[in-house]
């Protein structure tokens, strides 16, 4: 029996764990979000976990949920990261809770996917998140990875993405160690204008951070930073901290629809 746990904010990770299942038929695929409070004691044979990298470094909702995790005669355990950038310290986050429970991380794989997110960098000109094409042509891109991926999980062939220097190490744990301190403070940054009260980023956010009242959504102070709800109106109503120019209102648009529908 093989076993999928994935995370996604906006569609990349989960499109890579079905496009992963389409080829294992005989695994089962369980989403982070929905599992996060229930305690989970697999007998997989082989586990695999699927997510997107925050700010060079491992969801914090993926982070709590392998924590949490027991393998019992689990044999190879496999992390494959969707990214816009590099995956930093997240292998080396995994691996070390893995062999703190007397685990190994097996196989690490990374696929560039995109930015989900323009909200922290300006660019004269452009926006972080890429265009429809380019968007397009990294999924492909990733999509060529797919074989080598599948012949390492079903053989259990041990493979790893190369290890990052030392200075690129030290940044990325930096980095990631800022990130995760900030998330409660994250969603202060959310605000609304033009708002229909439709609801739907209520409904679609996955950790349940958002309540609708007369004023529109409302944000509860739990974000994983997904991203989700602001990529998903459709009528852009949701920005972000002062967002004052007009690549900033760009949205990430490829794969959101399979996550929305969650």
């Amino acid at each position: 029996m093989n076993e999928i746990y994935y995370f996604s904010g906006t569609g990349n990770s989960k499109r890579i764990a079905e496009d992963i299942i389409e080829h294992m038929p005989q695994t089962k695929l369980f989403s982070i979000a929905d599992v996060r409070n229930e305690k989970i004691e697999t007998q997989a044979k082989t586990v695999g976990f699927v997510f997107p990298i925050y700010s060079l470094g491992i969801p914090r909702i993926v982070e709590k949920v392998i924590k949490t995790m027991e393998f019992q005669g689990t044999k190879f355990i496999y992390a494959v990261a969707t990214m816009g950038g590099n995956y930093g310290i997240a292998f080396e986050q995994i691996s070390k809770i893995l062999k703190g429970k007397g685990e190994k991380l097996s196989a690490t794989f990374s696929l560039t996917m995109g930015s989900n997110s323009n909200l922290f960098m300006k660019i004269p000109g452009t926006g972080l998140i890429s265009s429809e094409e380019e968007q397009e042509k990294l999924y492909t891109s990733a999509l060529e990875k797919l074989d080598t991926i599948v012949d390492c999980i079903k053989n259990r062939i041990e493979l790893y993405e190369p290890d990052i220097k030392f200075s690129s190490k030290l940044i990325s744990g930096l980095a990631t160690k800022a990130f995760i301190g900030g998330l409660s403070k994250y969603d202060k940054g959310f605000r609304v204008s033009n708002c229909i009260k439709c609801g739907k980023c209520a409904k679609c956010c996955p950790v349940d951070n958002i309540e609708m009242d007369e004023n529109g959504p409302k944000w509860l102070g739990k974000c994983e930073a997904c991203l989700r709800c602001f990529n998903m109106c459709q009528n852009k109503a949701i920005l972000y901290g002062k967002m004052d120019e007009p690549e900033m209102y760009k949205r990430y648009r490829r794969n959101i629809d399979i996550v929305t529908m969650d």
